[in-house]
């Protein structure tokens, strides 16, 4: 069956190379990473990477309010590791990229959304049905405001998700017509276009990681943005 730039989406591309029980095991792989401090003691400098992500993705919820929510913090900053990490491996020739798929962004969003929802209701549910008009609005147009804030707060999840989506699948798109075409110049022994496509494809792939990086961020920056609309606590 002929392969197009769009086959890396699909999982059933990949019956050779088992994609779950990769995703399970390395899983497994850090998770007793992070629990075996021998291990963390002898790589001392991807500890402190991990350490300076931490800190960097703590700075920010601890600008929000979501600070003030048991879990919140720990929450956010493991996302942004899970989803940059996610993000790279997208990149990575012949590996399922993951983060590209909604589902996966769809599960995070949803329910960290759906939380934060649940929370305010619980918290005060006066303040979250009096937030839904805006101050100094008239009264003719209540019912309007009312829908309106409604729907706009309902779709943040689903804007949050394409964000993330589109713009690591543009980036997968672009990434496979480069490798197409610099394996037909290999084929065709075309040494001038070989290297200049092979420049190309080491700059696209550092504007990607930065690419990576900012979406992850963004991601969680929006999210922290949407605990801002929390109910005030007593």
């Amino acid at each position: 069956m002929l392969m197009d730039v769009f086959s890396v989406f699909d999982d059933k591309n990949f019956n050779s190379f088992p994609v779950s029980g990769v995703v399970w095991i390395l899983s497994l792989f850090f998770l007793l990473s992070f629990v075996n401090k021998l291990l963390w003691s002898q790589l001392s400098g991807v500890k402190n990477i991990f350490v300076m992500l931490n800190l960097f993705s703590l700075d920010i919820v601890n600008k929000v309010a979501g600070f003030r929510l048991t879990g919140y913090s720990l929450i956010i900053s493991s996302l942004f590791v899970m989803l940059l990490w996610s993000n790279l491996t997208s990149c990575t020739p012949y590996f399922f990229p993951l983060s590209c798929h909604m589902p996966f962004s769809v599960l995070f969003s949803m329910s960290i959304w759906v939380s934060l929802v649940l929370s305010s209701l619980f918290n005060s549910w006066e303040q979250v049905i009096g937030s839904l008009v805006p101050s100094g609005s008239p009264m003719s147009f209540s019912p309007l405001l009312v829908v309106i804030e409604i729907v706009s707060s309902g779709v943040r999840p689903m804007t949050l998700v394409m964000r993330l989506v589109f713009n690591l699948v543009t980036g997968q798109i672009l990434f496979g017509l480069l490798s197409e075409m610099l394996e037909k110049n290999v084929l065709m022994l075309n040494i001038f276009n070989v290297g200049l496509l092979g420049v190309a494809m080491v700059v696209y792939f550092l504007f990607e990681f930065v690419v990576c990086f900012l979406q992850s961020y963004i991601f969680c920056v929006l999210l922290c943005m949407y605990s801002e609309d929390h109910s005030s606590w007593h």
